[in-house]
């Protein structure tokens, strides 16, 4: 037989070769001549990448894979993708500023890392302390106070003045000219808080005492303060201390007893009047017969605290742990007695007290004991609360700082100046705080002051014929 012809093979090879992925004219090889590595039209495995063209974009082809190859005027492309070809339309004007506008075309707004920050001139008093600039967008540059700052208020944007900003009812960046809040706050940053609250109708200032229960008396009357109120329009009088019940005077500046006296030594409505501590001195010495009442302690101010000698001068008090009153006069010392109900004791009652009706030479036994009592040996350096040291105790049992802590005020007067304004001398008993163990001693007389001299070293204590 003889050869067979393969039409079907001869028609093959006349076919052209396509970009198709396909052998289409059957000579072994697939889609040559088409350059699908870089050419647009058979990039992509002969897919193509002309349909950018409809997004702005002219197409590219590199590797085998579409790409934007340049993108029409005024658009860009910020996702890299090539479906979406050139999507952002943006012209760009400069480095990026503070307008709401993307003045750089990268796709952002007034992002803060690119922006110059202007000179600061926002107001720093009060609430609007630490306030800075801030980028508001289309609105620019505007100080960024915080909510506890209180805004003009506005309905439009002419309420702000030229190029201001209504929002939200409130100028932006723009404070108040009149406080509204009560919060404690200076909200309109002019170093005042809550102007509009400082003198209310009732004339009460905030910050003033005032009572829930003003007709109530000393101790027993509750405490308060005016101060904003919850909803922060206005004025309240809140507790600070509940009102406490009546009970014993005691020398401490309070109304103790709530019957409108400070102090009194009178009792009244069931309670006592103020009782000093005080020691009853009955001794004979050198034939001479002593029955009187002497303070326990050093006296001191009624304010007078362990940490603080007070301030108030309305009587003498017999306390212990508690600075003794010192920084005054012998005139000043002999009235807070008498306010008392007392008197400076004389130079031989406070010389019996001392040594308890003996010859001793300290309050506390015959021979010097160097840190005993509050004296130049103990290195203070400045008087201790009353009683602070048990080894100060004596003559008399419950008595104590007989020796040091601040001389003592007696009715002892040794002379007087001589001139135009002259003052009397006085001994000052038991020496001080900085006094070395001679002028400790119960028996030393030779301090001496004018009646006019005050020192932090010199204090008094009261006698008295009666315990009362």
């Amino acid at each position: 037989m003889g050869a067979v012809l393969d039409l079907s093979y001869d028609a093959c090879r006349a076919q052209p070769e396509i970009c198709n992925g396909l052998d289409d004219n059957c000579d072994g090889v697939v889609d040559e001549s088409f350059d699908k590595l870089t050419d647009v039209r058979y990039c992509a495995d002969c897919s193509g990448c002309m349909w950018l063209f409809a997004e702005n974009a002219q197409p590219g082809c590199s590797e085998g894979a579409c790409v934007v190859s340049r993108c029409a005027g005024g658009y860009h492309d910020l996702d890299n993708k090539v479906e979406n070809g050139c999507e952002y339309l943006c012209t760009k004007t400069g480095p990026e500023m503070c307008d709401g506008v993307d003045n750089d075309c990268d796709g952002e707004i007034d992002e803060e890392s690119e922006l110059s920050v202007p000179q600061n001139t926002c107001v720093q008093l009060g609430a609007c302390a630490s306030a800075m600039p801030a980028c508001f967008g289309s609105r620019g540059w505007l100080c960024d106070y915080s909510d506890d700052v209180e805004l003009l208020p506005c309905t439009v944007d002419d309420d702000c003045g030229k190029g201001g900003h209504c929002v939200d009812d409130h100028c932006l960046g723009i404070i108040t000219t009149d406080e509204e809040r009560c919060d404690g706050l200076d909200n309109d940053c002019d170093g005042k808080p809550d102007d509009a609250f400082s003198d209310s109708a009732l004339l009460t200032a905030l910050g003033k005492e005032c009572s829930p229960t003003p007709n109530v008396l000393g101790i027993c009357r509750t405490l308060g303060v005016y101060s904003c109120n919850d909803a922060a329009d206005g004025v309240t009088c809140k507790t600070i201390r509940e009102g406490q019940q009546p009970q014993d005077e005691r020398c401490n500046d309070l109304d103790d007893d709530c019957d409108g006296e400070v102090d009194e030594v009178s009792d009244g409505d069931g309670f006592l009047g103020v009782k000093d501590e005080m020691v009853h001195v009955q001794n004979t010495v050198g034939g001479t017969s002593y029955d009187f009442y002497i303070y326990a302690y050093e006296a001191s101010r009624p304010d007078a605290l362990i940490a603080s000698a007070g301030a108030s001068s309305a009587r003498a008090c017999s306390r212990d742990a508690v600075l003794p009153w010192n920084n005054v006069t012998f005139t000043e010392a002999g009235a807070a007695c008498a306010s008392a109900g007392k008197r400076l004791c004389t130079a031989a009652e406070w010389q019996v007290a001392c040594q308890g009706g003996t010859e001793a030479d300290y309050p506390y036994g015959a021979d010097y004991v160097a840190q005993a009592c509050n004296g130049v040996d103990n290195a203070e350096g400045g008087p201790l609360a009353t009683g602070s040291l048990v080894s100060c105790e004596g003559g008399q049992s419950g008595l104590f700082d007989m020796s040091g802590n601040v001389r003592e005020w007696t009715n002892d007067q040794r002379g007087s100046t001589t001139g135009v304004d002259p003052k009397r001398i006085f001994v000052v008993r038991g020496g001080a705080y900085h006094t070395p163990a001679l002028g400790l001693s119960c028996a030393f007389e030779l301090s001496q002051a004018l009646e006019n001299v005050s020192l932090p070293a010199i204090g008094f204590r009261c006698c008295a014929d009666t315990a009362d």
